[in-house]
C-alpha cells in the first residue's frame, strides 16, 4: 500500500469541518488528530509535518480545521471550545466508523494541545495526549482580556498557508472568552490517566515555559516533559525548527520504557514494612522515560506491599500467569501497545528474567542483596 493523503469534509453541528487524512504506507491500528492552535490552519508547517512525522510511524493522521475557520464551514461566533471539543469528537467517530482504531494519539498546538487535554479527560478512548506549548489561563489575561471585553471583539491576521506575505483577518466575538472561562485545562489534565507528553518553548512568550510546566506537574503519571531551547511560540515559520521539535516529540514517544520487578527490587522491606528503595527510585528518576512497575500482586498483596501508592504505572496479573511464564510478558506487551524492542527489564528472580528474554525483551538480573545500583544504571544507560 503506497502513502496516501486525502482531503475530505467530516459533518458536525455547524455544518462540514475541511481535513486531511495521511494514510500509511502499511495499514495499522493506530489514528493520531491533530489540533491546530489559536485560529490556525490545519495546514501550516508544523501541523504538516508532525502529520508526516507521525505517518512514516505508521499512524494514519488527521488534521483539520476548526467550525467557522479556514476551509470549515461555520461563522467566526462558532468558534468556541465546546464547539472545538465537539469538533474533535466528531473527527474520531469519523474515522472510527471508517475502520476500528485501537490506539488513539490527540495532540495539538497552543490552543489545540490545551484542547486535546481538556477532550482526553472526557473520553477513555484516547491512549496517548501529546500538548505542544499548551495554552491555559494565563494566556488571556491583562490588557488583552481587558480590550477584547470593551470593544466585544478581537481582530487577528493570520497568513495563507499558500503564501505566508498574504493575511487573512479573523474578528474573534467576546463570547469565545466567555466560553473559554467554562473549562479549566489544569482541572482536566489531572483527570487524564493515559500517557502524556508536554513540550515548552524555551523562547515561548505567549505560553510561558513555567504556565506549560505547571500543567505538566498537574499531570498523573505516565508523563514526560521536555524543554526545547531556543524555539519560540511561532516555530512554524522556520522549517529546521519545525523538524527539531517534531523530532523531539518522536524522540519521546519511542523512547524505550523502563519495566521494573517491584517487590524485592523497587519495593522493599524494612523492619517489617514495605517502602520505596529510595536510591533506585533516584536512579530512575534521572531517566525521563516512562516506567512501568510489574508485579503478579493480588488485590490483598497490591495493599500490602504499599503497591497502590507507587509514583509510576503498576501493572499485574495477579498470578495468572506468574512472571515466570513467557506468557505474562507477552500479555504485558500486547496489553501496552508495544514491540519486545520498546522495553528493557530489570528484575531480581532469575527465572522471570528468563522468562522476560524468551519473549524478546532485554532484561537485567538484579541481584537484590547486593543492590548493585551502580551496574543497574550502567545497564539502562546503555539499553534506553
Amino acid at each position: 500500500m503506497s502513502q496516501k493523503i486525502v482531503r475530505t469534509k467530516i459533518l458536525s453541528s455547524k455544518g462540514k469541518l475541511s481535513a486531511v487524512i495521511h494514510y500509511p504506507k502499511s495499514e495499522s491500528q493506530k489514528l493520531a488528530i491533530l489540533c491546530p492552535g489559536y485560529l490556525d490552519s490545519k495546514d501550516y508547517q508544523h501541523l504538516v509535518g508532525l502529520a508526516e512525522v507521525l505517518n512514516n510511524i505508521r499512524y494514519t493522521v488527521v488534521r483539520f480545521d476548526p467550525t467557522g475557520t479556514w476551509e470549515s464551514e461555520g461563522t467566526i461566533s462558532d468558534y468556541t471550545n465546546s464547539q472545538y471539543i465537539e469538533d474533535i469528537k466528531n473527527v474520531l467517530e469519523f474515522m472510527l466508523n471508517r475502520k476500528r482504531y485501537e490506539y488513539v494519539l490527540l495532540g495539538g498546538h497552543s490552543r489545540g494541545g490545551q484542547l486535546s487535554i481538556i477532550y482526553a479527560a472526557r473520553d477513555r478512548r484516547i491512549s496517548l495526549v501529546v500538548a505542544i506549548m499548551p495554552s491555559s489561563k494565563h494566556t488571556m489575561t491583562g490588557q488583552r482580556y481587558k480590550d477584547w471585553e470593551r470593544t466585544g471583539v478581537s481582530i487577528s491576521y493570520r497568513d495563507l498557508p499558500e503564501n505566508k506575505d498574504d493575511k487573512r483577518e479573523f474578528r474573534v466575538p467576546f463570547s469565545h472568552v466567555r466560553d473559554r472561562e467554562k473549562y479549566d485545562v489544569m482541572g482536566a489534565v489531572k483527570k487524564i490517566k493515559v500517557p502524556i507528553i508536554v513540550a515548552a518553548g524555551e523562547l515561548d512568550e505567549f505560553c510561558l515555559p513555567k504556565h506549560v510546566k505547571e500543567i505538566f506537574d498537574n499531570a498523573n503519571q505516565p508523563k514526560q516533559f521536555v524543554m526545547m531551547p531556543c524555539i519560540s511560540h511561532d516555530y512554524r515559520h522556520n522549517e529546521s525548527e519545525v523538524k527539531f521539535v517534531n523530532q523531539e516529540i518522536l524522540k519521546l514517544m519511542q523512547a524505550k520504557v523502563i519495566l521494573v520487578d517491584a517487590v524485592d527490587t523497587f519495593v522493599i522491606e524494612d523492619k517489617g514494612k514495605f517502602k520505596i528503595f529510595k536510591e533506585m527510585y533516584d536512579l530512575l528518576e534521572a531517566f525521563p522515560n516512562r516506567k512501568i512497575i510489574l508485579t503478579g500482586a493480588n488485590d490483598e498483596q497490591i495493599i500490602k506491599f504499599g503497591l497502590d501508592k507507587m509514583p509510576y504505572e503498576v501493572f499485574t496479573l495477579k498470578h495468572n500467569p506468574e512472571k515466570t511464564e513467557p506468557k505474562y510478558f507477552k500479555i504485558m506487551l500486547r496489553q501496552f501497545w508495544f514491540s519486545k524492542d520498546d522495553v528493557i527489564y530489570f528484575e531480581h528472580n532469575p527465572p522471570a528474567v528468563k522468562s522476560a528474554e524468551s519473549a524478546g525483551i532485554k532484561a537485567y538480573y538484579y541481584d537484590s542483596e547486593k543492590r548493585d545500583l551502580k551496574a543497574l544504571k550502567t545497564f539502562l544507560s546503555e539499553n534506553v
